[in-house]
């Protein structure tokens, strides 16, 4: 069920590929993930972009990762820390039948 989710996948894309140094702001992750989705640099992300993706991130994707330690989401401090699982999650994830993650 949690690889279900491409958005999923491109968080952990993000934080291994193209985050910064932990702890990421889930604002950065949100505008990170936006320019995966739609093939941009992240500065030419649109704010629009940006907060449907935060949106998504902070109501059904974050939790989920936590759960399974992909993610450790600081909810107070609204910032996330790569999990021990994270590498993993997205090894299985490259993995899949129809990924399109190269």
């Amino acid at each position: 069920m949690i690889l279900s989710s491409q958005r999923r996948v491109n968080v952990a894309r993000y934080l291994l590929e193209e985050s910064p140094e932990p702890p990421v702001d889930v604002g950065d992750l949100a505008e990170g993930v936006a320019a995966i989705e739609v093939s941009k640099e992240p500065r030419q992300v649109t704010g629009v972009e940006k907060h449907r993706v935060y949106v998504s991130l902070i109501q059904s994707h974050l939790d989920p990762l936590h759960r399974q330690d992909v993610v450790r989401f600081d909810h107070d401090r609204n910032v996330v820390y790569p999990g021990a699982n994270l590498r993993t999650f997205y090894a299985f994830a490259i993995l899949l039948p129809g990924s399109n993650i190269q």
